[in-house]
């Protein structure tokens, strides 16, 4: 199928993370994030993210990604913070720095039901096209006891489905969102003026943009060939489907 052929072509990486918690800043930095080019100590690119400028807590976060995120696992907790450590005093110029009072290491690749981090898309292949064929539902059921539908029967969401916002955490929540629209086109739409589901109007390679789409008044969606215009209310679906949906017990 479409969508077993798409899991083939697309790749499953590893991207882990060391987090420090340190009992008060101590350094001065107002970047969000410092890269570190071809680490002497683990041979790679590390990525330091300051989550002080965010959450104004005294945190350090290490990214790794590539190969080296992979290594990582094979490591204990006491090498990946001694080898952060090593690299915070390089990039602050002191021998001296205060031991973090916490830490966290995550090993994606171990767990049992991660496997991994997030998709990726391998030199050569059209992730928009793959991406979308991996959100494509299951409509019909392969039993023939069951009756012929168009509703879909089997949904998928997750950063690996979204061709907008892949490998992300937003990717991941907003295909939820994208299903729950789906699904409440399918089964009810005469409420929603028969107004048929595309993602590519829900969605866009923004964040911010969604909830101003669907607070207008009115909407336009392309229908085969030709248009349909509808109310929509603050839920995305008509008038009636929210009036209807406040008097339901």
């Amino acid at each position: 199928s479409r969508k077993q052929e798409a899991i083939e072509r697309l790749g499953f990486g590893h991207y882990n993370k060391c987090a420090l918690s340190f009992s008060q800043n101590f350094w001065n930095s107002a970047a969000d994030f410092i890269g570190v080019v071809g680490s002497p100590i683990c041979g790679t690119n590390v990525l330091f993210c300051n989550v002080s400028i965010i959450h104004n807590l005294p945190v350090i976060v290490v990214i790794y990604g590539g190969q080296y995120a992979k290594e990582v696992e094979q490591l204990t907790d006491d090498v990946v913070v001694r080898e952060c450590m090593d690299l915070l005093r390089r990039i602050c110029g002191k021998r001296s720095i205060p031991s973090p009072i916490d830490y966290t290491v995550t090993r994606w690749g171990k767990d049992r039901w991660a496997r991994g981090s997030f998709s990726y898309c391998p030199v050569g292949i059209d992730g928009t096209k793959e991406l979308q064929s991996m959100s494509e539902p299951i409509f019909e059921s392969s039993f023939s006891t069951f009756p012929k539908t168009y509703h879909p029967l089997i949904m998928f969401a997750g950063e690996a489905t979204s061709p907008y916002h892949p490998s992300t955490i937003h990717g991941a929540y907003l295909s939820g969102i994208r299903e729950a629209y789906r699904l409440d086109f399918a089964l009810y739409p005469k409420e929603n003026k028969n107004l048929k589901f595309k993602d590519s109007f829900i969605f866009r390679r923004t964040f911010g943009g969604l909830r101003k789409r669907f607070l207008k008044k009115r909407t336009t969606l392309q229908v085969g060939p030709k248009e349909l215009t509808g109310k929509v209310s603050s839920n995305g679906a008509s008038g009636d489907r929210r009036s209807r949906r406040h008097t339901r017990k």
